[in-house]
């Protein structure tokens, strides 16, 4: 549970980084203090993998918290990766009378509760109950009925799941700092509701975060997120590509991505060379940029190509969802936004881009921006913590409806009945 009056330290563990994210909590608005990042460097040993995880993790944290209070502040993680699935389900609500009664906030309160109760797999927990919007006696699309009347209530709810045995082992990394989160936030969700624009969640927004493992894929429409995905395709992928080409070293070919990186081999000079070592030879080679380019923009079309398919998948196509964000440090590559641009057609910006949004004049990057949006997001009113059966969930609540033209149209259904 979050005590608003703490300090909000937000923890964002990624396949190729750490970022930790440290803010204030100002009149419900979290202001970033600090920011820190470290580098998770590739082990092929198992052992060592892990214990560059929590190098990078105690390193991380260690230096965004200099001087924090540990005992006076929230821990929130930031939730992430292929175990994170997500369905809309719609259910009926029971009332206690079959005759037209006021919907009050235990109505809402039971919608949650029976949502928490749907089938899932044995290693499966809720993370987020995300209520989209409720029927009312027919009439569909209401997303706030508090105070109306009704004899027929069902509640349309987007859920986020998780593996317990990933949460568990993020858990037992998370041991080396010594304190237990209090809350997990999904990352995606957080950073849509915070680097989209209200108008741009409302109207419809995708939100792309190209991670080190993994490409998460959030859409929003009318004020809430209604879809959530993954594709095993990131950051790490290009770096091995170069690897495996170039027959060099995983953390020199990350270097390489880093200083050389384009997904635009059209205009990288043809004269221009890279020095690189292979394992194979015991002097350093030459490679063009075009090659390297070339290289990323294969990886890079086929991992937009995959999402566009998804999208299209979904038939998102009736909702005229055209706005796509992009963050995540893959997305950082030279080139990438304007190649996305021409493969999906669609309009696309990167969040340094912004110009309405709840990080509005922090000072963040692609690579940091999901742990600024969870320290953000970890206080936001419309996230509340229930317990059910001892099993904490988190609640998004979306009042953005207009109950006056709800009452008009119930009052119009009443008249005709008449």
């Amino acid at each position: 549970m979050i005590n608003k009056n703490k300090t909000i330290i937000s923890l964002d563990v990624g396949t190729s980084k750490v970022c930790c994210a440290v803010g204030e909590n100002n009149q419900k608005i979290v202001e970033i203090k600090n920011v820190s990042t470290k580098n998770i460097n590739f082990k092929s040993n198992v052992e060592e993998q892990n214990f560059e995880i929590k190098r990078a993790i105690s390193e991380t944290f260690k230096e965004a918290t200099l001087g924090i209070d540990l005992n006076n502040s929230n821990l929130v993680v930031s939730l992430s990766g292929s175990h994170i699935i997500s369905k809309n389900i719609i259910l009926n609500v029971p009332k206690s009378t079959n005759e037209r009664s006021l919907i009050t906030q235990t109505d809402i309160d039971k919608s949650i509760e029976i949502a928490q109760k749907i089938s899932l797999d044995e290693d499966q927990k809720i993370i987020h109950v995300i209520p989209r919007t409720y029927t009312l006696d027919g009439i569909e699309g209401i997303r706030n009925p508090l105070g109306m009347h009704t004899y027929d209530l069902k509640a349309y709810s987007h859920v986020i799941l998780g593996s317990i045995s990933e949460i568990n082992k993020l858990n037992k990394y998370l041991d080396v700092i010594g304190i237990k989160p209090n809350k997990y936030i999904v990352g995606s969700l957080a950073s849509g509701r915070s680097l989209l624009s209200s108008n741009e969640r409302e109207s419809g927004g995708i939100l792309i975060d190209i991670g080190g493992g993994i490409t998460d894929i959030a859409v929003f429409h009318k004020g809430t997120i209604i879809h959530t995905d993954s594709i095993h395709i990131g950051g790490n992928t290009f770096t091995n590509d170069i690897s495996v080409a170039f027959d060099i070293d995983f953390n020199e070919a990350e270097k390489v991505k880093i200083s050389d990186g384009s997904v635009t081999p059209e205009r990288i000079k043809t004269t221009k060379t890279i020095k690189i070592f292979p394992r194979a030879y015991d002097e350093e080679l030459e490679i063009t940029g075009r090659e390297l380019a070339q290289l990323l923009k294969d990886r890079a079309s086929e991992l937009i190509r995959m999402i566009g398919y998804r999208l299209d998948n979904e038939n998102f196509s009736n909702l005229d969802i055209n706005q796509i964000i992009l963050t995540g440090g893959g997305s950082k590559l030279d080139g990438f936004l304007q190649l996305t641009r021409f493969l999906l057609q669609k309009r696309i910006r990167n969040i340094d881009e912004s110009f309405e949004s709840n990080l509005e004049g922090e000072q963040l990057d692609q690579s940091t921006s999901c742990a600024v949006s969870v320290a953000k997001v970890s206080v936001d009113e419309n996230i509340t913590n229930l317990e059910f059966n001892n099993k904490k969930i988190n609640i998004f609540n979306n009042n953005l409806y207009l109950k006056s033209f709800i009452s008009f149209k119930n009052l119009f259904r009443r008249i005709l009945k008449k």
